[in-house]
């Protein structure tokens, strides 16, 4: 893939991330997640040099950025649930490359603030939550649970509460809607538009994934799910559980 190349090269990756605008970093961090995906496509099937070295200078970027008071890496610009949202995406990325999150017991106490009082994660509360931010929110608490280890309790009960809450949305067909609105919802292209209260081929996924990282937390024992190591589907859990794609910093044991 040519597009590639412009990210490799000392200073290249640099030079790209310094253009986007972390005021939106749910946004910005799609992309970042994206050239991820794309860089290590092209390490495991072609070989290509130098990914290793543009993934690092990604993940310094994100450590550079990352806000002490929150542990997301929009540098504080982004409103802190977009900064949740968009970190996310990028956790996944230091533990497949082997390397530790910085301030993760802010990451936690941030995270745990979103919850809203009906357990989900969404801006609203009462409506259903929001399939990426519920599904957001799960992720980061189930694999910081090992990190933040003085909150695992707090944790568990986060998890437990989501994990019931998003049952709101579950349909008679098996599917689960998006959220509990009066409103279509519009996944970026008319092709994803879902009619209020209808069950999403996203929704469904994200929920049911949700459900089962949360549930590897709160019954440890219960092998059910088995989870992957696509980015969506990573639980790293703190124990270096995850096949690592590279070796970019350390990353401590439970």
């Amino acid at each position: 893939m040519k597009m590639t190349e412009q990210w490799l090269g000392a200073g290249r990756m640099r030079t790209w991330l310094d253009t986007l605008d972390l005021s939106d970093y749910w946004y910005a961090s799609n992309m970042m997640m994206d050239v991820f995906l794309l860089l290590a496509h092209e390490h495991r099937f072609h070989q290509t040099r130098g990914v290793a070295d543009a993934l690092g200078e990604l993940l310094d970027f994100c450590d550079e950025n990352t806000d002490p008071k929150t542990g997301y890496h929009d540098r504080g610009r982004s409103d802190v649930r977009n900064a949740m949202a968009g970190a996310m995406h990028l956790y996944p990325v230091y533990f497949l490359c082997n390397r530790t999150p910085l301030y993760p017991e802010a990451v936690v106490e941030t995270t745990l603030g979103l919850q809203q009082e009906d357990g989900l994660f969404g801006y609203e509360t009462g409506t259903g939550g929001e399939d990426c931010l519920d599904y957001d929110g799960i992720l980061i608490l189930a694999n910081f649970s090992f990190l933040a280890p003085r909150s695992r309790e707090r944790i568990k009960q986060s998890l437990d509460k989501c994990q019931r809450a998003i049952m709101v949305c579950a349909n008679n067909d098996g599917g689960f809607s998006p959220h509990r609105r009066n409103e279509t919802y519009n996944f970026g292209t008319n092709l994803t538009l879902v009619e209020p209260g209808k069950s999403s081929l996203w929704a469904t996924y994200g929920r049911l994934l949700a459900i089962a990282l949360a549930g590897k937390v709160l019954d440890p024992s219960d092998d059910t799910f088995v989870p992957g190591n696509h980015m969506m589907e990573v639980w790293d859990g703190g124990r270096g559980t995850t096949q690592k794609y590279f070796n970019l910093g350390r990353h401590p044991t439970s």
